[in-house]
């Protein structure tokens, strides 16, 4: 089959290593551009994981709509199967959490960049569930052609232990069909559509027995409130994609990939049942490109890989009728990566630096911000084998962010100001040190591995801007067990 040989143009020693692990394997239009229609020739062997998590993440360096401690558990199961011409993939997920001392946002996500957020100034204790699902089907047609389709459905539901006693529930549904077409014997090119929709209802004094103050966010600052007995909000959106992926395989062992996509939609909020208020209507667009080489040797691959993304949004203001907030984020990032494998070890080392440059703005209140910044991080990778049937793993991470330059400036602050924009501000723009990693062993039962792991990480802001201090931890505990 002149597709199948093309694709599937080099093995490592040990694949099973890329899903164990985060080894890299060769590059698949799957995996670099999310394209169902390759998973026929992906790399990757026939597998069955399922795992339980612990999380906790705590600590001050943190934006102030951002829980304070956040704890988690998680179970999550997914797979690779392949039936004759057909590749299927699967995932479920199942997430609780329990966080501490949230403030200013009682909706699914205050941060998803949507300005128009429900809040109060109380804050406190939330407890979420979130189920993720997803299921990735990819088929050879012919020799030339592939189709597939990826169909994912999120869902959940929160609600905070004190009055006013916020609730939220969404769901997202999003669908995506693709195909791939295999050119010649060295070129290939691959498209895929998307579309998505969107639902959050919110809820709030249903369970009350005070009357607070209902404050509607709607931008850097920018708000309006009122008291409120009980009121339900509800934010509908609508989001389309497309993509366009080409490789080529330059000798037996390079092959060139690239990928761009672009995606663009809207979400609209409205308050009450009887009598709909519109609170904001937000517009977002997307787009993202990659380049990649690949080098194989017999014992592993190198990989250069170049990536930039933009993504700006904007918001339409209730009252105004007109937009008042929006922003802007371009990065740019090139990563360095080389695995080797050898019969009793495995070892992998990559590094990445990249520019990240971002701009907010609100009309009404005068307030705009920038930042530039400067991100590196190196990552390494090892395993090696212990006593009969037990192989240890390690993964140090080491990064830092640095800003260059940034400006701040809010001419007409409100009461508001102060409390979210500067210190959103502050610590979105700081400079810090990321220190962290993975460890833990596998053991072998027969065809099968049981795994128990542990990851850490610590970030330190550096001391002397806007008197930005403390940090942010994060552990997590881990038993997965692959077949």
């Amino acid at each position: 089959m002149v597709f199948k040989r093309s694709l599937l143009w080099a093995q490592l020693p040990d694949s099973s290593l890329g899903v164990r692990h985060r080894f890299a394997m060769p590059l698949n239009v799957w995996m670099i551009a999310g394209n169902p229609a390759g998973l026929p020739a992906a790399s990757w062997p026939n597998y069955i994981r399922t795992g339980l998590s612990s999380d906790h993440r705590a600590g001050d360096f943190r934006r102030p709509q951002e829980p304070e401690v956040v704890r988690a558990g998680s179970f999550s199961t997914e797979g690779l199967r392949r039936l004759g011409d057909w590749a299927v993939s699967g995932r479920f997920r199942y997430r609780k959490h329990a966080d501490q001392n949230q403030r200013w946002g009682n909706t699914a996500d205050p941060l998803s960049g949507n300005p128009f957020v429900w809040a109060d100034e109380y804050g406190g204790d939330w407890q979420r569930d979130h189920i993720q699902t997803e299921v990735h089907a990819g088929r050879v047609i012919n020799d030339r052609v592939t189709g597939g389709l990826s169909i994912r459905y999120d869902l959940g539901q929160g609600a905070r232990q004190n009055d006013p006693r916020p609730f939220y529930r969404f769901r997202d549904l999003s669908l995506r069909p693709s195909f791939l077409w295999q050119l010649s014997r060295r070129h290939w090119l691959g498209v895929w559509a998307e579309y998505r929709h969107t639902l959050e209802e919110n809820q709030i004094g249903y369970y009350a027995i005070q009357t607070p103050q209902l404050y509607r966010l709607r931008g850097l600052g920018t708000f309006d409130r009122s008291p409120v007995v009980s009121s339900d909000r509800l934010v509908t959106g609508r989001w389309f994609g497309g993509s366009m992926q080409t490789g080529v395989r330059l000798d037996h062992n390079r092959h060139l990939t690239g990928m761009v996509s672009v995606h663009f939609g809207s979400e609209n909020t409205g308050e009450g049942i009887a009598v709909e208020r519109p609170n904001g209507r937000y517009e977002e667009r997307r787009w993202e490109g990659k380049l990649a080489m690949d080098w194989m040797r017999s014992d592993g691959l190198r990989r250069l890989n170049l990536s930039a993304s933009r993504r700006s949004g904007d918001g339409t203001d209730p009252i105004f009728k007109a937009i008042n907030v929006g922003f802007t984020r371009q990065e740019i990032q090139l990563e360095v990566l080389q695995n080797r494998q050898r019969t009793h070890s495995a070892r992998q080392v990559s590094a990445q630096v990249g520019y990240t440059h971002q701009e907010a703005y609100n009309i009404l209140n005068q307030t705009n911000w920038a930042i530039h910044q400067v991100h590196v991080r190196t990552n390494y990778l090892i395993r090696m084998p212990l006593r009969g049937r037990w192989v240890a793993f390690a993964e140090p991470v080491l990064a830092m962010v640095y800003a260059p330059h940034r400006s701040y400036q809010a001419l007409r602050p409100t009461e508001l100001t102060p409390l979210l924009v500067k210190p959103d501000f502050s610590v979105r723009s700081a400079n810090y040190g990321q220190l962290g990693g993975e460890a833990g062993v596998d053991c072998r039962l027969r065809n099968s591995w049981l795994r128990v792991a542990f990851e850490g990480q610590w970030e330190q802001p550096f001391q002397g801007i806007d008197d930005v201090t403390g940090h942010r931890s994060f552990s997590s505990l881990s038993i997965q067990f692959f077949h």
